[in-house]
């Protein structure tokens, strides 16, 4: 195909993601085997710095909130500060990052890269993936598992993370990180999609933005 690159696959014959508990217990326990199918043996390269990525977005936020619309999509910015403050400190505790499970993640983790066909379910779109602390695909999908009808509905968040646990359950330690991490994704997740509005006219559903300001100001 000359200089163009292409990914082939099998045909499935499959449906989206329908917004039942079923698919999102589907997707959690094929998400908790494709974390663990890496080999405990395995020597997992950390090229990529997590705590590195949250931190360019939040260095990103004194640009956006140069932006005259910056106040509108944000209606509590002082709250926002404070949150984005908080993250910070987490991000210096260096000592319990190691202690962190670490996977070959997927990295892009929402409905749309899922198809489901009665029980079985499949994932694809892999071109995100990369070594990571496994919180940031939980997180990730509770989070995009969680939005119903541009709400975060905090039963559908822990239909997630308990048939993600059944087949692999988290740590201790991960359990009192699983909060920061949720704030950390849903906060880029708000820093991603207000810079692609306002310098790339991307359309935002204003809706699923205030879902997660809602969800953030509220932890």
């Amino acid at each position: 195909m000359g200089s163009r690159k292409a990914m082939v696959f099998r045909y499935i014959d499959g449906h989206a993601f329908d917004n039942t508990p079923a698919h999102i217990a589907n997707a959690a326990q094929a998400l908790a085997q494709v974390h663990r199918s890496l080999p405990e043996d395995v020597i997992a390269t950390r090229d990529f710095d997590y705590r590195t990525f949250i931190s360019l977005w939040i260095n990103r936020l004194p640009t956006l909130r140069a932006n005259p619309r910056f106040d509108e999509c944000i209606y509590d910015t002082a709250g926002f500060d404070k949150l984005t403050k908080r993250i910070e400190g987490w991000l210096e505790l260096e000592s319990d990052w190691e202690k962190l499970t670490w996977v070959h993640g997927h990295g892009d983790l929402h409905p749309r890269n899922f198809l489901f066909q009665g029980d079985a379910v499949f994932v694809f779109d892999f071109q995100a993936a990369r070594f990571i602390p496994r919180l940031e695909d939980v997180a990730d999908g509770m989070i995009e598992f969680g939005i119903c009808k541009d709400a975060l509905t905090p039963e559908r968040m822990e239909c997630f993370l308990a048939h993600y646990e059944a087949i692999f359950p988290l740590s201790v330690i991960e359990r009192s990180h699983l909060q920061e991490f949720l704030l950390a994704e849903a906060v880029t997740k708000i820093l991603t999609t207000l810079e692609g509005e306002f310098l790339y006219g991307y359309k935002a559903s204003s809706n699923r933005m205030k879902a997660l300001l809602d969800f953030c100001l509220a932890n």
